[in-house]
């Protein structure tokens, strides 16, 4: 018996974030994972309203405007990062960031090339669902690009458009980081590791001019107690040697933290 379309959503959503979770895997590995994954899930979807039909347009605009779409974006999400991940040439770290950069700006210009349907989406609008999220005439067949599904039957132009601006507001913050790093991977629980690297990104990024020499050490000193969860009075001591040496206190401080980072 086929399932409630909304329980195949949960479905959906919770495979993809199982898939998410797994850092043994590469962006590109998890892509590819992913989009097998969410084809199944739309091949059920597919069996489910074959078995109930879209027969009122209330039920046709949720299907077209909330459950379709969700199946689509994460189609072309993945997609594009398994293709991006593919045509990725090895090279430098700048040459990375350009290359991420580059798919950054082509989101950006197609996104604000519909901006009125982009507006229409994110202010919740209802006023035109009636008209846009409805079941195609019969003699009409269009095919998505890029996705080998073919049933016209169940597919809607503007719900598949919906989707790709869903896809690629959600690549955006991934291709971000991306272009940050030079690399691309899908986001993870922060450990122990990434709150000390937060913490030591505090410590650098202190305007130094606001800061006494000696406040400054003492921040420093703090964030190596983080760091190796020694106590105070040891790191004291360490510093109050490298006192005696030639070298400022600062670069004294800065040579500890170079050696345990």
């Amino acid at each position: 018996m086929a399932k409630d379309p909304n329980t195949l959503l949960s479905m959906l959503h919770a495979d993809m974030k199982a898939i998410e979770s797994n850092h043994n895997l590469s962006a590109l590995e998890i892509a590819d994972l992913a989009l097998i994954k969410t084809a199944g899930h739309l091949l059920n979807l597919k069996a489910a309203i074959k078995v109930i039909p879209l027969n009122n347009v209330c039920d046709q605009i949720l299907f077209f405007k909330k459950i379709q779409p969700e199946y689509f974006s994460a189609l072309l999400y993945y997609h594009y990062i398994a293709r991006l991940e593919r045509e990725k040439v090895a090279g430098s770290y700048n040459g990375q960031v350009l290359y991420y950069q580059r798919a950054i700006n082509q989101i950006n210009v197609y996104l604000a090339a519909r901006q009125p349907f982009v507006t229409y989406d994110k202010l919740k609008c209802t006023y035109l669902d009636h008209i846009l999220f409805r079941l195609p005439p019969d003699e009409l067949s269009v095919y998505p690009d890029n996705i080998n599904f073919h049933y016209a039957e169940y597919f809607n132009f503007f719900s598949y458009n919906l989707a790709k601006i869903w896809a690629y507001q959600r690549l955006l913050p991934f291709l971000t980081k991306a272009a940050t790093y030079g690399s691309a991977k899908f986001p993870r629980k922060k450990s122990k590791d990434a709150t000390i690297q937060i913490e030591r990104s505090k410590v650098l990024k202190v305007n130094k001019s606001q800061l006494s020499e000696r406040d400054e050490i003492i921040r420093k000193i703090e964030w190596l107690e983080l760091k190796t969860e020694t106590s105070n009075n040891t790191f004291y001591a360490v510093t109050k040697k490298v006192a005696l040496r030639k070298k400022s206190n600062r670069a004294g401080i800065e040579y500890i933290m170079s050696k345990l980072t």
